[in-house]
């Protein structure tokens, strides 16, 4: 039994499939930053000019996480009015100023450099762009929203899996590297000024008659669905509840611990397990290898379990609809009937959802 390919998008717009690519380059750009521990252990080796104890060396990154949240709360109110190419373009402009800036440190004076370049306005930059891919892609996947989400975060973490090992062997390669490993942010500064460039040339917000898989745009004067998952908070109504401070307090914590072991990763990779620096460097990119497919993993478990009716041009009556799904013995046979969220189930519509696909082991 066979079944239609997913439709693509109705409303004129842009290909969302090309949006998405441009959005996960721009993440990889500047989830580089999170390999700041293959630069401190450089920093701190013998051969380094700099001769930063480990406290300076962590500062610029430390001043950098800091300064994301600066960057995100701006730049998700000013993508609401400007949109999100602006932003992200502003963004990844400011970040990879930062870290070419940052390249000019050449001795321990020169730790307000590393400071301002790397940690300042690296960071604010970084989270100017960070916010947009993620809330541009879920209106443009509006039947995908956590499996994008999962994709924009893990491009994200999949940054340092590219830089950590790459900037290693740039330093490996030579004694003026070893010496300066600054001088290599040049390089990868100007690398991400232009993939962060090219990605975000491509965002823009869906139009507002925007559909997806052959759904209908909604007439004009249609009451919006409702919401099966609750309400919307506004900032000040969320502020208001509990809720908000512990899940604060939750990611907080986790982050703390999180962000402790990024900055320091490669160089307890060497000092306490006797890794040598390009091993060290491998296995900080293989922890955000493994960073990368939870969030991807996690992104499409969550949608797949929610329970929402998929759009399809066989039954438009189920969309927007909470579904409840009966399986008979055979999985072939097993079929969705909805029913709204504020009626009994015996008021559902007349067209029952289409049947699950049978699925073939060939």
């Amino acid at each position: 039994m066979s079944t239609a390919p997913e439709q693509a998008p109705t409303s004129a717009g842009g290909n969302r499939w090309l949006i998405l690519a441009g959005g996960v380059l721009v993440q990889l750009a500047i989830g580089a930053v999170y390999a700041w521990s293959t630069f401190s252990k450089a920093i701190q080796a013998d051969p380094s000019a700099l001769e930063l104890t480990k406290v300076q060396a962590t500062i610029p990154f430390e001043v950098a996480i800091g300064m994301i949240f600066v960057g995100t709360f701006l730049g998700g109110r000013i993508q609401d009015k400007q949109g999100p190419r602006l932003v992200a373009l502003v963004g990844v402009t400011i970040y990879s100023i930062g870290i070419i800036l940052a390249s000019f440190a050449r001795d321990a004076s020169d730790l307000w450099l590393l400071i301002l370049g790397y940690g300042v306005l690296g960071g604010f930059g970084l989270g100017l762009a960070y916010i947009v891919p993620i809330a541009m892609l879920q209106k443009w996947f509006p039947d995908k929203r956590g499996l994008i989400t999962g994709i924009a975060v893990g491009g994200f973490g999949f940054g340092a899996v590219i830089t950590s090992p790459l900037a290693q062997r740039m330093i490996d390669s030579s004694e003026d590297f070893q010496q300066y490993p600054t001088k290599v942010f040049l390089y990868l500064g100007i690398a991400y000024l232009v993939m962060g460039l090219i990605g975000a040339s491509v965002f823009k917000n869906p139009p507002a008659s925007y559909t997806v898989g052959g759904a209908p745009a909604a007439a004009k004067g249609d009451t919006p669905a409702k919401n099966v998952a609750g309400k919307d908070f506004t900032q000040q109504e969320a502020m208001r509840t509990p809720q908000w401070y512990l899940l604060t307090l939750i990611l907080t914590i986790s982050v703390t611990a999180g962000i402790s072991l990024i900055s320091v990763a490669a160089g307890t990779a060497t000092d306490v397990a006797g890794m040598s620096a390009a091993a060290a460097a491998t296995l900080v990119g293989v922890s955000w290898a493994s960073s990368t497919a939870a969030a991807a993993s996690c992104g499409r478990r969550s949608r797949t379990r929610s329970g929402a009716c998929r759009p399809s041009s066989a039954s438009s009556a189920c969309r927007d609809w909470p579904c409840s799904r009966s399986r008979t013995r055979a999985r072939q046979s097993s079929s969705t009937s909805c029913a709204p969220s504020s009626t009994p189930a015996t008021a559902a519509p007349s067209a029952p959802c289409p049947r699950r696909p049978a699925t073939s082991s060939a």
